[in-house]
């Protein structure tokens, strides 16, 4: 009897297979890029000095991406006593809106002399190649002028397609362009057809939803399924 119903189960654990390894790229999600590995697309890896933030001044450090996808950054930090968050923030312009933005506790940081790399993976965003763009770094919120973070630097400045900035509240919040380069990788992928941009300049996804071919297998597996269990009941 045993035997009788092992038999008789395997046509139903096949079909159940099929159709479960059929509906995976359904059920999984409609990103076809969510796969897609980044990689370092701009760096400056030299972190010779710390410049001392406090709250409210800003920092800021140019770049031109080679990818259309941005993904995540790396940035030599430090800090001295307790400072708020920190807010890292890509933008187009140095007075713009944030493209993404990611808040890290700077509970993580290394004491000042100590230094450390330390990942911001933000929400991903498309850019246009060989433009320029800024990473933003700041506090969160208030704190004494004795809590500040470190963005450590190059004061030799040998990354050329980018370069330091600093902006001081007492200063009429104006921006001051900076002769050295601060320490950071910048991380990201290029794809050609899955953005489009729109008149105004924003981009718009071309390609969301489940392929052809994805829809093609699911009901292949539904209508397989469906004709053996009929042939099944027959017998």
């Amino acid at each position: 009897m045993l035997n009788t119903l092992i038999k008789k189960s395997k046509v139903p654990i096949i079909i159940g297979l099929f159709i479960g390894i059929s509906l995976i790229p359904i059920i999984g999600g409609t990103n076809q890029y969510s796969q897609v590995s980044d990689e370092m697309d701009q760096e400056q890896v030299k972190a010779i000095s710390p410049y001392f933030l406090s709250w409210p001044n800003k920092l800021a450090q140019s770049f031109k991406p080679r990818f259309n996808h941005l993904t995540r950054v790396d940035l030599s930090i430090s800090k001295i006593q307790n400072p708020s968050n920190v807010v890292v923030s890509i933008r187009k312009e140095l007075d713009g809106n944030d493209l993404t933005s990611l808040t890290k506790s700077s509970q993580y940081f290394m004491i000042y002399p100590d230094k450390a790399l330390f990942e911001f993976n933000f929400a991903e965003i498309t850019v246009v190649p060989e433009q320029t763009y800024y990473i933003i770094f700041q506090h969160e919120s208030e704190k004494t002028r004795d809590d500040m973070l470190c963005w450590w630097y190059n004061p030799n400045a040998t990354y050329t397609r980018g370069t330091a900035w600093y902006r001081i509240a007492e200063n009429g919040s104006k921006w001051t362009e900076l002769n050295y380069d601060f320490c950071f990788k910048i991380f990201g992928y290029n794809s050609q057809n899955n953005q489009t941009e729109n008149s105004t300049g924003n981009t718009t996804e071309d390609s969301k939803g489940t392929s052809g071919f994805e829809l093609v297998c699911a009901i292949c597996a539904i209508t397989l399924s469906i004709v053996l269990w009929k042939k099944k009941r027959n017998i």
